[in-house]
């Protein structure tokens, strides 16, 4: 089988290694892949010496007619069987790219609930378009809510991103090094700053903890510098 990815990896090492080592497994399983990304991309040489075929291509728009011919003619070209689309550009190219192509199985990720409904036109675009045939979920949380909004809902299943313990083996940060004593209660959030995922409601939430109590937050991602969050840091009493 013959498997083409469009992802991108520019990310940092830990949100792209669970992905990238799915691919490599499958081409030691014996499937073809082709894996389309930045031509540094932070995995590509792991992917490389697996065999993976690395494509330096990434759609940047969700409406390309550039990308639409590019990703049908490496398709025909190589006789690709299953194409895996990894964000709404790449699944909006593909869905238009592999029209007529029906030997083709067009496969999309979803790492999100919500923001999915049967009547929204936009989301027929991306995973609600009649060209998907699976939608692949990171967790069950993600299938069932695709689930619920898919007109077909049987399209939807779970692959969760493994970890290997074995990656995590660093020496743990001194936490006196951020100014946290060692007897301190401490509270991380690993997560980049996005409206969903929950870093105000979380900041917000100090608020209502007893203000003589010695916890200590450790946000990390993307995004935790905007001006907005750093106001509402600003304001908690931790």
């Amino acid at each position: 089988m013959r498997l083409l990815v469009l992802t991108s990896h520019a990310d940092s090492l830990n949100s792209i290694r669970p992905e990238a080592e799915i691919f490599i497994s499958m081409q030691e399983l014996g499937v073809d892949v082709t894996v389309m990304t930045q031509a540094d991309g932070v995995y590509n040489d792991q992917l490389r010496n697996a065999g993976v075929r690395l494509v330096n291509f990434v759609p940047e728009k969700k409406f390309d007619r550039h990308a639409v011919r590019y990703v049908r003619n490496y398709v025909v070209d190589h006789d690709i069987d299953v194409v895996y689309a990894f964000n709404n550009p790449s699944i909006i190219t593909c869905n238009r790219a592999l029209r007529g192509l029906k030997h083709v199985s067009l496969v999309t990720y979803r790492g999100q609930t919500g923001n999915l409904s049967r009547w929204d036109p936009t989301c027929y675009l991306t995973h609600l378009n009649p060209r998907v045939d699976m939608i692949l979920g990171v967790s069950n949380a993600v299938r069932d809510s695709i689930r619920e909004a898919h007109p077909s809902p049987a399209k939807a299943e779970t692959v969760y991103k493994g970890h290997n313990l074995a990656w995590y083996n660093d020496a743990a940060l001194d936490l006196n090094t951020l100014g946290i004593p060692a007897d301190a209660f401490v509270v991380g959030c690993v997560a980049n700053n996005r409206p969903r995922k929950g870093v105000r409601v979380l900041v917000d939430a100090t608020n209502y903890l007893p203000k003589q109590a010695n916890i200590h937050f450790i946000l990390v991602g993307g995004g935790m510098d905007a001006p907005d969050l750093q106001q509402q840091i600003a304001a908690s009493p931790f």
